[in-house]
């Protein structure tokens, strides 16, 4: 696949405006920024292709307001951590008043994901209510955050044994071309990259039952000793995000990595 390397030459003439109150002004020293292990969105540090949308999105708007940063994997639990200590200044979260004890968060999102059921096009599912998941086989990632109460039925269906569980995204999109299960749950924005890269987007669909909709913003540590002002630093952010989906930049990088936003997404700006 063709390296998507194509933010910075592209948006970085536009953004020169967001330099005024840039580098020294804004932090002492480059910022630890986490890179998880989110594709299509961010890879944690493996990038063989490319470095993800989002990382894509977020460098670049780090890079206009000139602020050095430099990024570094960590898990779930020790990046939690990192951002209540500062040993780690910025990740992307949605939106918790209870994570706001340890973060400020910016307004404008990095990305807004709906959570939809996906199947064979061949199978026709239907799915109206969650009940109707019942005479289904249902496919679910270990980790995978859903509606609360989406979440209460798949822990029944495991009480139950009739739950297949993996790993892995792409191994739900596997066991759904061998007909191991009928249906799973993921985001539009994953179906859409991971299909396009299995080169099955003709074979599936996207229901529209619609599970939850999340926005998901870039969100700085309080306890950070690096960010000399945080609530400026997140408006800078903010602003180059929201001008990117402006100018249609956003839209080119989600496409180069098959990013399709639902019409229910915020992201829906992007229509392609």
């Amino acid at each position: 696949m063709k390296p998507k390397f194509i933010m910075i030459s592209l948006v970085f003439p536009l953004l020169l405006g967001f330099t005024e109150a840039s580098g020294s002004s804004l932090v002492t020293a480059p910022l630890v920024v986490n890179d998880p292990k989110w594709p299509p969105f961010f890879y944690g540090g493996k990038q063989p292709q490319a470095p993800g949308f989002g990382k894509e999105i977020l460098s670049s708007c780090l890079d206009s307001i000139d602020v050095p940063y430099k990024y570094r994997f960590f898990p779930i639990a020790r990046n939690r951590v990192g951002m209540q200590q500062g040993t780690v200044d910025l990740n992307i979260y949605s939106f918790k008043p209870s994570r706001e004890e340890f973060l400020h968060f910016g307004k404008e999102p990095l990305f807004e994901l709906s959570y939809h059921p996906v199947s064979l096009k061949e199978q026709e599912v239907k799915i109206k209510r969650i009940e109707d998941f019942d005479q289904y086989r249902l496919g679910h990632q270990i980790g995978f955050r859903y509606s609360d109460e989406f979440l209460e039925y798949v822990n029944q269906r495991r009480e139950k044994g009739t739950l297949d569980e993996t790993n892995s995204n792409i191994s739900n999109f596997r066991k759904l071309l061998q007909k191991r299960i009928d249906v799973f749950v993921s985001t539009t924005a994953s179906i859409g990259s991971v299909s396009k890269d299995m080169g099955i987007q003709g074979e599936i669909e996207v229901l529209p039952f619609l599970i939850r909709r999340s926005p998901y913003y870039v969100a700085i540590s309080r306890k950070s000793p690096r960010i000399k002002q945080p609530q400026l630093l997140l408006e800078k952010i903010d602003q180059c995000i929201h001008q990117l989906k402006s100018n249609k930049s956003y839209c080119q990088v989600a496409k180069s990595y098959g990013v399709v936003f639902s019409p229910d997404d915020q992201s829906s700006l992007c229509s392609y």
